[in-house]
C-alpha cells in the first residue's frame, strides 16, 4: 500500500490552485473513495476535483479501525484546523494491493475531534511508538508499505480532564508544528501542566512529520469586494466622512477586508484589541490610544463589550478621535449600541449601510439608513432610508445627490423666509404711515397671488440649481466636506437674508409711498408692482446654472401677472398703469432695492471667491 503525504495551507488572501492538485500524481491515481473526517469544509470541493471523476464521500467505519477488506484510499487530517495555524496536515492511502493491515503496526485511526473515550482500546494503543516509526521512516513522499498514517492526538484522559479536550486541541492546532519554541499558557493550572506536555510531545512529531514534504496547493478564501470598493472608500474620507466597519466576521477576515479595501491606509498601525477579560488591561489600552490618535482600532466583541460595559464614555472619546475604527464579531444589538453612542456622544449625524438582516437595527439606530440589496436578501434595503444595489454608489447619494439636496434645500428656505418677510416689512410700514389704523395694505386676490401664482414657481424652481456638475463633484470630495462648515445655512446666512428683506421692504414701500401718497390705488399699483419683480429678480440672481424649466418658470410668471392686471381694476388704477410715471417710479424704486444687495454679493465673491468657483476656473 503506497502513500502520500501532504500539507494543506490556506489564507484569506490568496486565490485557490486547483491545477495544483490536479498534477499530482499521488492525489489522482487509483482513487475510489474519499473521505475526509476533519478537513475543512473549503477545501473539500478542491481534492474532490483533483481526484478521480467518480469519487464518493464514504461514511468511515463505526470503530474506525482499518480491517482486511480496505482497498480504497482514504484521507485523513489529524491535526485539526485553526485559524492561527492556517494549515493542516493530511495522508491520502492509495491500495496497491489486498493486504491486511497489522494492528501492531499501524494503531487506529482516530478522527480529529478526538473520538469517543468510553472505547478501552482507543486508550490501550500506543500511539507514540507507531508515530516516532513513521518520522524515522525517511522521506514520507515514499514510505513503506505499512506505515501508520493517523497522527491524531490521543492523549490519556481522565474523567476529571474530559471537559479539557476541545482546549488541548485548539492549544495543539494553533501551537502546531510551525512553532518552534511551543509555550504553555502561564494562566493554565498546574494539574494541567502534565497533559499540556503530551500535547507538546505530539506536536514534535509532527514536526518530523512536516520535513520534506512537496507543496501540493494552496487554497484561498476570500471575500470578494464590489465593484468600486477603494475609490469610493478613498472619496468618502477626502470628503470629510468618518468611516467605521461593523462586522460579525473573525479578527483575521475584518483586518484582511480593512487592508483590502483601503480602509486603513498603506503603513498605517493596527492597534488590535482581542478576547479582554480585565478591567485593568481596558485602561491600559485605551491609555495608549490616547497617546497614538494615528493608529487604527481593530476590536472584537468581547473586547468591545467591556468597553462598552465599564469604560462607555472613555472608550468612545477615544475612538471617534481614531481615523478608523473596526469592530469585529459584532452582534446586531452592539452594532445599534454604537450608532447611537456615536450620535450622542459627538452630536454628529450617523449614517449606517448595511446588506443583511442582522444590520436592520443598526440601519434603525442611525439618523440616515442606507440599504444594499444583496445576497442575503432585502430584510436591510426594506427597513432603510434609502436602498441602493452596489456599495460604490453610496458616493454619488453623498458626493452627489446628498450635496445637491443641502445646497438646494439651504437656498428655497432662505427664499421661503425673504418672500414672507419681506411683504410683513412693508405691511409694518404702511401700519406706520397711517398711524396703525387696522387696515391691510394688500387685500384679498393681491395677498394670495403674492403668495401663490406670482412667486411660488420661480421659487420652487431653485431645487434644480447646482454650482457644479457631477464630475467635478466627484473630482473634488472636498466640496463636500466645506458643508460641515455649515455656511450654506447658518445665524450668518440667516441675518443676511433678514437684512435683505427689511431693507427691500423698506425701500419699496417707503419710496412707493414718498412717491405717490401715503394710501390709494396708485401706491398699491406701484409697491405690488415692485414687490413682485422684486422678488423674480432675486431668485435669477441666486441662480447658478440656469434650467429650461427656471427660465419658463420665471417668464411665465412674469406674463401671467402682466396678463392679470387688467382684472386687477378693484385694487389698481388702471388709468395710471398706462402713464410713464407708473414706469419710472417701479424702475427707479426697484433699482434701488436690488442693486445694493448684488452690488455686496459681488464684492463678497471677489474678495473670497466661494469654494466652487475655483474648481470651476481650474
Amino acid at each position: 500500500m503506497g502513500s502520500t503525504v501532504f500539507e494543506v495551507t490556506h489564507t484569506t488572501d490568496l486565490a485557490s490552485n486547483r491545477e495544483a492538485f490536479r498534477s499530482t500524481a499521488g492525489i489522482t491515481t487509483g482513487f475510489q473513495s474519499l473521505y475526509t473526517p476533519g478537513l475543512h469544509p473549503q477545501h473539500l470541493p478542491l481534492l474532490i476535483d483533483a481526484a478521480a471523476e467518480h469519487v464518493s464521500n464514504d461514511t468511515p467505519p463505526e470503530d474506525g479501525l482499518l480491517d482486511d477488506a480496505l482497498d480504497v484510499p482514504r484521507l485523513h487530517a489529524p491535526v485539526p484546523d485553526a485559524p492561527a495555524r492556517k494549515a493542516m496536515l493530511g495522508a491520502v492511502l492509495r491500495p496497491h494491493t489486498r493486504r491486511h493491515v497489522d494492528d501492531d503496526v499501524a494503531g487506529k485511526l482516530v478522527a480529529a475531534n478526538m473520538a469517543d473515550e468510553a472505547d478501552p482500546r482507543r486508550r490501550r494503543t500506543p500511539l507514540w511508538r507507531p508515530l516516532a516509526a513513521v518520522a524515522r521512516s525517511g522521506p514520507l513522499l515514499e514510505p513503506p508499505p505499512l506505515v501508520l498514517l493517523d497522527v491524531a492526538l490521543d492523549l490519556p484522559l481522565q474523567d476529571r480532564h474530559a471537559g479539557r479536550v476541545e482546549l488541548r486541541l485548539e492549544f495543539a492546532a494553533q501551537h502546531g508544528p510551525r512553532d518552534a519554541t511551543p509555550r504553555i499558557p502561564p494562566a493554565m493550572a498546574a494539574d494541567e501542566h502534565e497533559d499540556v506536555l503530551h500535547v507538546l510531545h505530539a506536536v514534535q512529531h509532527l514536526a518530523y512529520l512536516e520535513r520534506d514534504l512537496e507543496l501540493l496547493g494552496v487554497t484561498g478564501v476570500e471575500d470578494k469586494l464590489q465593484k468600486d470598493v477603494k475609490p469610493s472608500l478613498e472619496l468618502l474620507r477626502n470628503a470629510g466622512v468618518k468611516i467605521w466597519m461593523l462586522t460579525g466576521d473573525k479578527v483575521e477576515t475584518a483586518r484582511c477586508v480593512a487592508v483590502s479595501s483601503r480602509l486603513v491606509a498603506r503603513g498605517q498601525y493596527i492597534y488590535t484589541v482581542s478576547k479582554l477579560k480585565r478591567k485593568d488591561n481596558a485602561q491600559d489600552h485605551l491609555d495608549f490610544l490616547r497617546s497614538k490618535t494615528d493608529a487604527c482600532l481593530l476590536v472584537d466583541g468581547e473586547s468591545l463589550l467591556l468597553f462598552l460595559t465599564h469604560f462607555r464614555i472613555e472608550f468612545i472619546s477615544v475612538a471617534v478621535q481614531l481615523p478608523t475604527v473596526v469592530a469585529c464579531r459584532c452582534s446586531p444589538t452592539q452594532k445599534a449600541e454604537i450608532a447611537t453612542l456615536i450620535k450622542e456622544y459627538t452630536k454628529k449625524r450617523v449614517c449606517c449601510i448595511g446588506d443583511g438582516g442582522n444590520d436592520v437595527s443598526m440601519i434603525q439606530a442611525a439618523d440616515v439608513g442606507v440599504g444594499i440589496v444583496g445576497k442575503e436578501g432585502r430584510q436591510a434595503s426594506l427597513a432603510a432610508d434609502f436602498s441602493i444595489e452596489q456599495f460604490h454608489y453610496l458616493t454619488k447619494l453623498l458626493v452627489w445627490h446628498g450635496r445637491n439636496s443641502y445646497k438646494r434645500s439651504a437656498k428655497l428656505a432662505q427664499f421661503v423666509i425673504h418672500r414672507g418677510l419681506i411683504i410683513a416689512v412693508c405691511q409694518t410700514m404702511y401700519s406706520i404711515a397711517i398711524k396703525f389704523e387696522p387696515q391691510g395694505l394688500y387685500k384679498d386676490w393681491l395677498l394670495v397671488g403674492y403668495a401663490t401664482v406670482y412667486t411660488a414657481f420661480p421659487v420652487l424652481s431653485l431645487v434644480l440649481d447646482k454650482d457644479v456638475d457631477e464630475n467635478l463633484a466627484n473630482l473634488y470630495p472636498e466640496l463636500y466636506k466645506e458643508l460641515t462648515s455649515g455656511r450654506s445655512l447658518s445665524y450668518r446666512t440667516f441675518l443676511i437674508w433678514v437684512l435683505v428683506s427689511v431693507y427691500q421692504g423698506c425701500v419699496i414701500q417707503g419710496l412707493s409711498q414718498i412717491l405717490t401718497e401715503v394710501h390709494g390705488p396708485r401706491m398699491v399699483a406701484v409697491s405690488y408692482t415692485v414687490l413682485v419683480l422684486n422678488e423674480l429678480l432675486m431668485v435669477a440672481m441666486e441662480i447658478t446654472t440656469w434650467h429650461p424649466v427656471m427660465i419658463v418658470s420665471i417668464v411665465g410668471t412674469f406674463m401671467m401677472f402682466a396678463a392679470s392686471i387688467p382684472f386687477l381694476g378693484d385694487y389698481f388704477e388702471l388709468e395710471f398703469l398706462l402713464t410713464l410715471g407708473f414706469y419710472w417710479r417701479v424702475l427707479a424704486i426697484g433699482a434701488i432695492s436690488l442693486i445694493p444687495p448684488y452690488a455686496a454679493k459681488l464684492i463678497g465673491r471677489a474678495l473670497k471667491p466661494p469654494s466652487y468657483r475655483k474648481v470651476q476656473s481650474t
